[in-house]
């Protein structure tokens, strides 16, 4: 759902020479196969899940982040536990670029992605877990698996099949039915610039960071370039969650965004005001970034060593995006995450016309009792059909309260707090 499908953008900035200086990165086993080999993964409400066992041992989920330089552990316990090697800390900028946390650097990882790849590498492990990824997925989450595993190899992201494949460049030849589009490669992360036209005739050519990592279909800072043109009405929320914690922004829809041959209109982006004094001090390169919403309608392969991207529409193209529909933010906790917590309600959506408040556990939902589903079923759920009727039993201070609505949409409600940009 649109204002829950959480953005995990890292601004990371550090000094790249010190980590890059001790990486000892060095395939132990599975490395060796003659031209590819594939890894099945899990689509959570538009992340990439993949199973890591972290040192060869433990169990663990990692989301896969094309937008990410290095792969990180969000909880510190999990190092603590294996004995991890600890180098130093250093400084991490949040996805605002306002807030300065700190990571550890943890030498030679041992990191088996689904038994099939065992890579030994430096990885940063978060010194707090300020993500607390799994109430929001209502999921176990600990990691990112970034780009310092991957990007000696063509990237192939199977979207329909759901598995991701390390092809050696030498052993891959693109078929004549996928679209090329140049992109660069900088820090290890894929960038594409192409044209959007937002509020008005005028095209804008913008640069934007290719990242499986954010779970939203497009992302413009709208304070990067001196005539950025915004949507005539915006929708104040939450556009997800980063490193330096809850991201506040607006959304939208724009006229037009052009992805290679490809062209959408009235796409629903988000737009994000960064801190200004941050862009230049952390040299930020970009506009914005195409998410995982956006990218999961193709069959994509991500050419690391040759800066081409290739795509080819799937099953999934011409769906809507799904967006939510009814105004609640929720999170997923308790044993198995199963009890699903009210966190905030959208003023003006459907939800606060009823009541619904923030601190509300569902118990039954359409009247079934809510531990038949899980977040990610809900959260599908309160995406349906304009006017399906939503029908709730709520826990409030212990007593039972039950709130019906229907769905609409929260782009299109004269009662939705809503922002005109003159």
């Amino acid at each position: 759902m649109m204002h829950r499908l959480w953005v995990f953008v890292i601004a990371i900035c550090l000094h790249t020479s010190v980590l890059h200086s001790q990486d000892t990165r060095r395939y132990v086993f599975g490395d060796e196969f003659k031209r590819s080999i594939r890894f099945n993964f899990t689509n959570v409400q538009n992340f990439i899940i993949l199973d890591v066992k972290l040192e060869n041992t433990l169990p663990t989920k990692f989301i896969f982040d094309t937008g990410s330089e290095y792969t990180i552990i969000i909880k510190k316990e999990l190092a603590y536990i294996l004995n991890m090697d600890y180098f130093k800390s250093i400084p991490l900028y949040g996805s605002d670029l306002s807030r300065q946390v700190f990571a550890f650097i943890s030498r030679n990882a041992e990191l088996n992605i689904e038994n099939q790849l065992l890579i030994r590498s430096n990885v940063l492990v978060l010194e707090e877990d300020f993500l607390h990824l799994d109430e929001l997925l209502g999921m176990q989450i600990d990691g990112i698996l970034g780009a310092n595993v991957f990007n000696r190899y063509v990237v192939h992201i199977n979207n329909r099949r759901n598995y991701i494949e390390f092809i050696k460049k030498g052993h891959f030849t693109p078929g004549k039915d996928y679209h090329a589009i140049p992109i660069t490669i900088n820090k290890s992360k894929p960038y594409l610039t192409t044209t959007v036209r937002s509020g008005g005739e005028v095209e804008q050519e913008l640069k934007f960071l290719i990242d499986s990592g954010s779970a939203i279909p497009l992302l413009i800072y709208n304070n990067t370039l001196d005539h950025l043109e915004l949507p005539e009405t915006l929708i104040p929320g939450n556009l997800g969650i980063g490193l330096g914690g809850i991201l506040t922004g607006h959304m939208g829809k724009i006229d037009h965004f052009q992805l290679g041959k490809y062209e959408f209109k009235n796409l629903i982006t988000s737009f994000q005001e960064l801190d200004i004094d941050s862009i230049g001090h952390l040299n930020l390169n970009r506009n914005g970034l195409i998410g995982n919403s956006l990218l999961s309608r193709f069959d994509v392969f991500i050419d690391y060593p040759e800066s081409m991207l290739y795509l080819k529409p799937n099953k999934k193209y011409n769906e809507r995006f799904r967006v939510d529909r009814s105004g609640l933010i929720l999170i997923g906790t308790g044993p198995n995450f199963k009890r699903i917590l009210v966190q905030k309600v959208i003023t003006g959506s459907p939800a606060d016309e009823v009541g619904i408040m923030p601190g509300d556990l569902i118990h039954r939902f359409n009247h079934v009792p809510s531990y038949i589903f899980n977040l990610n079923s809900i959260n599908y759920k309160l995406g349906g059909k304009i006017g399906k009727k939503i029908d709730l039993t709520l826990i409030r201070n212990g007593d039972k309260v039950k709130k019906k609505f229907r769905l609409r949409s929260l782009f299109e409600s004269e009662r939705m707090d809503r922002i005109k940009i003159e």
